[in-house]
Parts: structure tokens; C-alpha cells; sequence
């Protein structure tokens, strides 16, 4: 049984909102700033223009504030001074390219104990489109489109993975592409990939060629064939060294030109690039046709 639903302080933050559960840190211009640093290390990677922040996004708008054409978004949150109360906030609505997106709540568990205890999820963080990822969402929480959980201690690693999940759902809501039938390869590659950018603190990880993984890579590649479905970890080995090789031969924009196709013509796609991902590998071509990793 997952704990009562804890307090909520909620803050305006550039693309959304900032919930602390719980408790407020003592400092939170600190995570702030490093939740933005990250962000802005996120979209330079990617080589993408980063998203904009609506020009009065820290006036904590009320509804009655925001009946314009833009989207945005109603989030209901309990105030956590009188449990009985409600509070009402509409979030401002961030752009890509002049276009309003989908506004994002990140939310701040004071550690990685409390995010278990809460959630009943034993991970270091998550990013959802669906559901909120919130204790109580379902009475607390109204047409909110996307939420990331993280704790304060998360790591930048964490933090920029769960991070390229929402660009990448917000650049696929621009394209009208689906991210619910984009392969999970691809999508947790992505975000593996981007970990890349810091160093990991827990020196004991394999870690080599291929990156996080390392020599778990050829272990899993050479006796895994490449599909729309792997388990884990084989989604995260496989889908991080798909993705890099994806971009090399593409380049970035040709990259995220193509992701939207992969809801549609995954199983095609996969056959094309498969046997060229593998032989970069020291593997070979067509999967199956050896069970031994190259020497």
C-alpha cells in the first residue's frame, strides 16, 4: 500500500510547473538551476533550437487570466496548507517554433527513498504523456498532458534522459508523429544516448565502446535480433548504440526527419538499417547467422 497523498508545493517554472512533494527544499533555486542547465545541454546536443517559455509564464496565471486561442492547460492541485481546499492554476503554454506545446509539471521528491515510497516504483526517475506521475493524481491533477519525476538528488545522467523523452514527445506532437507506437528502442536509445553527455559517479557500471553498457553490448547484440519489442535491458543496449549508429549515417536532422516514420514503418525501417548498425558491430550482417561475439 503506497503512502497518503503528501502536500504539494507548487512553483512557476519556464516550461510548466515545479511540484515539490512533500517539502520544499531548502534551496531550490539550486535544482532549479541545474534542471535548466541540463535542459539547455539536452536541446544543444540534439542540435535542436531549444523551446521557448511564454513571456509571463512566472505570473502564476490564474484561469480567468488565460481564455486566449493558445493552448493551455487547467491543473487542479490541492492547496497544501488546508487539504480540504482547492487551488487552481493554468499553465502557460511554452512554444517550439511558434507553436504552443503541451506545458510540463516536473515533480521533485526530496530523495529517491521517498519517490519509492510514494510511487510504489523502485526507479530513479520517469517521464509520462498518459498518466501523471504523481501520488493521488487522480484527484488531484485535471488534463495534465506530461509530467517528469525525478528526486533532488537525481543525477544530471537521470535528469537528461527523462528529459529527451519530453522533447522528443514534443517534437513528435509538432509532426503529428505517435509516440505511443514509436518503438521503445528507439525512444529509450535516445535517451541513453543523451546520458552521454556527464560522467557516470557509479564507477563499477561496465562502461567502454559501448558507452554505458559497454561489453554487455556485443554480448546482447550478437545473440539478439533487432525488433520493435526487447526486453529489458536489451531496449537500452541495443537502442543507444541503434540510435548513434542512426545518426551517423543520417545526421541529427536527418535523424529526427525520419522519427516520425518509425510509428508507422517500424518493422521496414528496422530491416533496412539493421544489417549496416550490425556490421559496425564487427557482426555479422543478418541476425542469427552466428551465435559468437567478434573476437
Amino acid at each position: 500500500m503506497l503512502a497518503a497523498d503528501p502536500p504539494y508545493y507548487l512553483i512557476p517554472w519556464r516550461y510548466g510547473a515545479i511540484a515539490w512533494i512533500e517539502e520544499e527544499p531548502a534551496d531550490p533555486d539550486v535544482f532549479i538551476a541545474r534542471l535548466d542547465w541540463v535542459l539547455d545541454r539536452v536541446f544543444s546536443f540534439w542540435e535542436l533550437d531549444p523551446v521557448a517559455p511564454h513571456p509571463r509564464w512566472a505570473e502564476a496565471p490564474t484561469w480567468s487570466e488565460w481564455m486566449g486561442p493558445e493552448r493551455l492547460y487547467l491543473t487542479e492541485i490541492r492547496d497544501h496548507t488546508d487539504r480540504s481546499t482547492w487551488s487552481t492554476w493554468k499553465l502557460p503554454a511554452p512554444s517550439w517554433e511558434g507553436v504552443s506545446l503541451w506545458p510540463l509539471v516536473v515533480a521533485v521528491y526530496p530523495d529517491g527513498e521517498s519517490m519509492r515510497r510514494l510511487t510504489g516504483r523502485n526507479v530513479e526517475g520517469w517521464f509520462s504523456y498518459s498518466w501523471a506521475g504523481l501520488p493521488g493524481r487522480r484527484r488531484l491533477l485535471d488534463e495534465l498532458p506530461a509530467v517528469l519525476a525525478v528526486h533532488l538528488t537525481s543525477s544530471e545522467r537521470v535528469l537528461a534522459h527523462e528529459l529527451t523523452h519530453w522533447l522528443t514527445f514534443q517534437y513528435l506532437f509538432l509532426e503529428e508523429g505517435r509516440i505511443d507506437r514509436t518503438p521503445t528502442v528507439l525512444l529509450e536509445g535516445m535517451a541513453e544516448l543523451c546520458e552521454e553527455l556527464f560522467p557516470r559517479e557509479d564507477t563499477d557500471r561496465l562502461a567502454g565502446s559501448g558507452g554505458r553498457w559497454g561489453s554487455t553490448l556485443l554480448d546482447i547484440a550478437a545473440r539478439t535480433c533487432l525488433t520493435l519489442d526487447l526486453p529489458w535491458p536489451a531496449e537500452y543496449v541495443l537502442g543507444e548504440s541503434f540510435v548513434g549508429y542512426l545518426i551517423s549515417q543520417l545526421g541529427f536532422d536527418g535523424f529526427w526527419a525520419m522519427l516520425p516514420a518509425w510509428a508507422e514503418s517500424g518493422d521496414e525501417l528496422v530491416d533496412l538499417y539493421e544489417p549496416g548498425w550490425r556490421h559496425s558491430l564487427g557482426l555479422p550482417p543478418l541476425c542469427g547467422t552466428s551465435t559468437d561475439a567478434p573476437e
